[in-house]
């Protein structure tokens, strides 16, 4: 461990990192995961038209596959990798399952790969030196793997906790996807802080990958921010080839599309991808002074409680702001929050995008708050919970009994003849 002039503002006992049992924090994800994706009907129209793309490709041709649309109906303004997944799910599954839940088995999929990448991405970062807790005078602090596990921990719970995120990774969407790659990224920027070329590779690779569900902007940005997060980061000469594997990971990866759609009538492709760049140029711009009004306000709100705690982390460790475990995902983060005001109009698909880095930072603020602090967000949680939880059973009872009747004139009005 080093030590220098300003010591780390982690104060962690051994107590307090003691590990949290393995099958409370699965049982709590597998719940997490599963509440949502049985007996009901699409949320919203992106959900409804997910489906649609999934069913597609599931009961269509090669020309489905490589060219996603509903029907006929091009789909060209996303990529076709999160519906890939689903339909390669309605395929094997859907003949048990039905169409509409073995189309969500892709939401699984999406979950268990964004909570692992986010956990094992905070869990390399905290062992470094740099994100240590202070040394107690007589010992007795938490040694780097207990220190690192409990901040993963941290990491997993905080996602699953954060509001903007909840249906997002419930839907048949890009959404899920787009965020557990963008996970996948940070933890392959974390390998490759002690295997280059490895975590380089693998960070390109899901970059590439994002590109192909979400499209160029968050992507491009995101390889732009990993790139330069390298280059502060790390100080030995090969940082120019990591830099160098990361770029060429992102594009080999996306090429695969459009070299695939080779195997398809010119005319067909042609027509299709010269849509698909129209879109993707034109889903870039600057933001009015209403579209900046409408980020900050839905932002507070669905990346509650991330931007505090992330807010928190960069002052509590701002003599350190050149380490890893901070510029990472800071980078990220702003590479995410530029993708959002930069895109061709602010919507929600493009909040859960900044949740991941946010994630990763905020973890590394959990572990230097003060008690008050600490006793504000908890009386602040529970006020929250029991806010809603008066809620649900209000609107409960009104759904039962008609009483009182606005909240079943809601009801009846948002589910005709329930």
């Amino acid at each position: 461990m080093s030590f220098d002039a300003r010591p780390s503002p982690a104060r962690v006992s051994a107590a307090a990192a003691a590990a949290f049992p393995r099958w409370a924090l699965f049982g709590l994800l597998t719940a997490y995961i599963a509440a949502g994706l049985i007996g009901r009907d699409p949320w919203y129209s992106e959900d409804l038209a997910g489906f649609g793309v999934m069913w597609t490709m599931a009961h269509g041709t090669v020309a489905d596959w490589l060219l996603p649309n509903t029907a006929g109906l091009p789909l060209t303004e996303e990529g076709p990798l999160a519906f890939w997944v689903g339909a390669a799910a309605i395929r094997a599954f859907g003949g048990v399952l039905g169409d509409a839940l073995a189309a969500r088995l892709a939401c699984v999929v999406w979950f268990t790969l964004a909570t692992a990448a986010l956990w094992y991405a905070t869990y390399r970062l905290a062992r470094r030196d740099e994100a240590q807790p202070v040394a107690f005078a007589f010992g007795g602090e938490a040694t780097a793997r207990d220190y690192a596990r409990m901040l993963g921990d941290v990491a997993v719970l905080l996602f699953i906790g954060t509001l903007g995120v909840v249906l997002r990774m419930h839907e048949t969407t890009v959404e899920a996807a787009a965020v557990a790659l963008t996970a996948t990224a940070l933890y392959g920027i974390a390998w490759s802080l002690d295997r280059p070329g490895a975590g380089a590779i693998l960070s390109g690779a899901a970059i590439g990958a994002l590109a192909l569900a979400r499209g160029p902007l968050p992507a491009v940005l995101l390889l732009a921010a990993s790139g330069a997060a390298l280059w502060v980061v790390q100080r030995d000469p090969a940082r120019r080839s990591t830099i160098a594997w990361l770029a060429a990971s992102a594009a080999f990866v996306f090429s695969l599309w459009p070299l695939a759609a080779l195997v398809l009538p010119a005319d067909l492709r042609g027509a299709y991808f010269a849509d698909w760049r129209a879109w993707a140029s034109r889903s870039v711009g600057l933001p009015s002074v209403d579209e900046l009004w409408w980020a900050a306000r839905n932002l507070a709100w669905a990346m509650w409680p991330l931007w505090p705690l992330a807010a928190w982390t960069l002052y509590a460790w701002r003599h350190s702001l050149r380490s890893p475990h901070v510029i990472v995902p800071a980078f990220a983060a702003a590479a995410m929050l530029l993708a959002l005001l930069l895109g061709e109009q602010t919507s929600r698909t493009y909040l859960s995008l900044i949740a991941a880095p946010l994630v990763v930072l905020a973890a590394f603020g959990a572990t230097t708050l003060r008690r008050a602090a600490e006793n504000v967000i908890d009386w602040f949680s529970i006020v929250i919970f029991s806010f809603f939880a008066f809620a649900l059973w209000a609107y409960y009872v009104a759904m039962v009994t008609g009483t009182p009747p606005k909240m079943a004139a809601s009801i009846e009005r948002l589910v005709p003849g329930f």
